[in-house]
């Protein structure tokens, strides 16, 4: 057969079933070049290719299969293990990427950067894989394209828990500890290896605070029991306490994904309100919002449309505002998906505004209904013209979504619902009203309920909640896309708000000389 015929038949079969190889098992050591050239494969490193159709991003690849390719490359270390806030993540089911991975080996140290996305830091701990209790300590999981990944079992994280986790990553901590069922006896076993008593003391008192009085008074009767020392000050046992905002039990109605991100929401919020506190936003009264809304409606529709990918003009939007069609001799399925767009961005724009003027100072508590009905303008064009079905506009989505070249992977499609009821709730249970914002914000496109749209619609969620209390709309500019985009993935990825607030502050303090 020839040999590129070959090649591609093989590429073919495996693309999408298999995509990422290490080199030394393809079928031929010709096998890397040949695809290479092709453009049907993409060095990841010397050893490791992802397959892909010619012309797709790298970055895109990377992003699709990172799990996969993080399999390939941490093979030759075996036996290996992921352990840290990365491992912990990953039993709290979240899949977006990490910003670092610490990994122990049995022989190995050595530092890797994944193109930017992702810093692997693997370090030689023998001590832990000769252990009689390892296979305690670990556990083997499958990507979804059925590459395996060596994961720290839930009970050895804990034992080995740094302190200083509870310092960096409060709500991490605290939603491991509430909604995992840890093996008690387990625990037991690691822990007598540990021979250090005071673990045991702060694990009880970790899970007495999250309201697991059992395990609690479990690992305290144990402790008395190895040890003749009398129990150490709280302050040594916890030298980073959890934040009260989020020390308490688990609401018994709480899914482990609500209450991991309720926990997330309410520390934002409390960090967000810390640094907003005595700031004097300008309060203007309805007339002055609604005169600003409309003077500023086409730009605000130019740059919330740009942000997202769509192609328009001033001029186009001034057209479709005066009530005139704009004229393209385009036909396509494109050209009409952004025609459609920019009259739904006007079309939700104007209810907005008649949902700010309704609700004005009057502290109305934000319902899924109206977020809903701000989805429902945004998209009605669509339905009119066919492109989308009318069943989704009623609605949050049924399948996976997928963040281009972002880190951050949206909940299951299963968990919208309940995640959407928390948000709202939360939400309104904040005080402040720039806050409420960003919250909001934050929170709905984390959620991502939609397939299309999210964006547009948490900055017109953002924009009621700042109006409807006299804070002048924000338009956020296309040409801090990237800023704009960036800090939400740290938010997100990394449990920092603090980039995202940095980049919406500045935006809400540009009409405080008004």
């Amino acid at each position: 057969m020839d040999p590129i015929k070959r090649v591609k038949e093989w590429w073919g079969e495996n693309v999408n079933a298999q995509p990422v190889w290490r080199v030394e098992r393809l079928p031929d050591p010709s096998f890397k070049d040949m695809l290479l050239l092709l453009k049907l494969a993409y060095e990841i490193r010397r050893d490791t290719i992802v397959l892909g159709k010619p012309g797709t991003e790298l970055s895109l690849l990377f992003h699709s299969y990172f799990w996969e390719i993080l399999s390939c490359i941490l093979e030759p270390y075996a036996p290996y293990v992921i352990t840290g806030i990365a491992a912990i993540h990953f039993h709290l089911d979240d899949e977006s990427i990490p910003n670092r991975f610490d990994i122990i080996t049995m022989n190995s140290s050595i530092q890797i950067g994944l193109h930017e996305i992702s810093f692997l830091s693997i370090e030689k701990n023998s001590a832990f894989f000769q252990s009689s209790d390892v296979e305690k300590c670990i556990k083997h999981i499958k990507t979804k394209k059925n590459y395996v990944l060596t994961i720290e079992s839930p009970e050895s994280l804990l034992v080995r828990l740094r302190p200083q986790y509870f310092r960096d990553y409060p709500q991490v901590i605290s939603g491991f500890l509430k909604t995992m069922d840890f093996d008690i006896e387990i625990l037991r076993e690691l822990l007598l290896q540990k021979n250090r008593p005071i673990i045991y003391f702060r694990l009880a008192a970790l899970f007495e605070q999250m309201g697991k009085n059992s395990d609690a008074e479990l690992l305290r009767s144990i402790a008395k029991a190895t040890t003749h020392r009398a129990a150490p000050g709280k302050a040594q046992i916890l030298k980073y306490p959890l934040p009260l905002i989020i020390a308490s039990p688990k609401r018994l109605s709480d899914p482990a994904y609500v209450a991991r991100f309720r926990d997330q929401l309410r520390m934002y919020a409390h960090y967000v309100d810390s640094k907003l506190n005595g700031i004097n936003f300008p309060r203007w009264n309805v007339e002055k919002i609604k005169l600003y809304i409309e003077k500023n409606k086409t730009y605000d529709t130019y740059h919330s449309s740009t942000i997202e990918g769509y192609r328009v003009t001033t001029e186009e939007i001034q057209l479709l505002i005066e009530g005139q069609e704009i004229i393209s001799t385009e036909k396509t399925r494109e050209e009409i998906e952004r025609k459609m767009a920019l009259k739904g961005y006007l079309d939700a724009h104007q209810f907005v505004l008649q949902a700010i003027e309704k609700h004005f100072n009057n502290n109305a508590a934000l319902t899924e209904l109206m977020i809903r009905d701000i989805y429902a303008h945004l998209f009605s064009p669509s339905i009119e013209a066919g492109i989308l079905k009318k069943g989704q506009l009623v609605q949050y989505r049924n399948d996976a979504v997928f963040i281009r070249n972002s880190r951050y992977v949206p909940p299951n499609y299963l968990k919208v619902n309940e995640l959407m009821r928390c948000l709202v709730e939360e939400i309104n249970g904040i005080e402040n009203s720039a806050t409420q914002a960003i919250i909001a914000h934050y929170g709905f496109v984390t959620v991502h309920p939609y397939f299309d749209g999210n964006g547009r619609v948490a900055r017109f969620l953002m924009n009621y909640l700042l109006c409807r209390s006299g804070i002048p709309w924000a338009t956020i500019r296309v040409e801090d896309r990237q800023q704009y985009f960036g800090s939400l993935e740290i938010a997100q990825c990394d449990e920092d708000v603090k980039p995202f607030l940095v980049f919406l502050e500045k935006y809400l303090k540009e009409k405080l000389a008004s």
